[in-house]
């Protein structure tokens, strides 16, 4: 028997898949979500089996960390019982935060910051509402903090590919200058020799020519 609480969240999750049709046919060139098309958070008191509703909560946890075998930026999320995520999740959640950032460095490159507590509001409410969107159990908690808590984990190791990734293309551009200009420095010498011509085998008794060379101008 399904109970209640479990209904609720298939039910969240399935009006945010909904909402991300509909949002992805009106809002075709939206980058992130606004706050008007990003999914409610959900009230705590129908979800009495979440441990770490509040920050304070997961910051008083003491020594009792059961999640050691994830990823330290996803151990503070969990089910609507209680369950932590699992390896494959966390992997879905950095690569929605991966595909999210991508699209707002391309709209516009001077919005990420060095560092993400440095990151303005509208970033930080962007990324975290296309949490919540594509992953309802980003909601189950106050104010976003788990969202927030993920995000400033992860921000670094995306900061760092996307420096790897910008130095690569880099190298990669100043080496096709460099052969094109290899190329061009080939095309235009001009040799002293233009045409060399070497003699058949002579035959028998015959003295053996020189290499006959006819230089430029002769």
């Amino acid at each position: 028997m399904v109970d209640g609480n479990s209904w609720r969240i298939a039910h969240n999750e399935l009006l945010a898949n909904l909402a991300e049709r509909l949002s992805s046919i009106t809002s075709a060139n939206s980058v992130l979500p606004s706050l008007a098309q990003a999914p409610k958070r959900f009230d705590r008191h129908e979800y009495p089996l979440i441990r770490y509703w509040t920050e304070t909560s997961w910051s008083k946890r003491g020594n009792t960390d059961d999640n050691k075998h994830l990823a330290r930026g996803v151990r503070h999320l969990e089910h609507s019982d209680g369950r932590p995520i699992s390896t494959h999740e966390g992997h879905q959640f950095r690569e929605t935060a991966r595909r999210a950032l991508n699209q707002a460095s391309v709209a516009d490159p001077n919005a990420l910051p060095a560092t993400w507590s440095q990151a303005g509001i509208d970033l930080l409410r962007g990324i975290c509402a296309e949490l919540r969107k594509e992953h309802p159990i980003f909601g189950l908690c106050e104010a976003d903090w788990k969202a927030k808590t993920f995000l400033k984990e992860y921000y670094p190791d995306w900061s760092r590919s996307r420096r790897k990734s910008k130095d690569s293309a880099k190298h990669e551009d100043a080496d096709k200058d460099d052969s094109e200009a290899t190329v061009r420095k080939r095309s235009t010498a001009s040799p002293d020799v233009e045409d060399t011509q070497i003699a058949k085998k002579p035959r028998q008794g015959e003295t053996v020519p020189q290499l006959a060379i006819r230089k430029k101008g002769n």
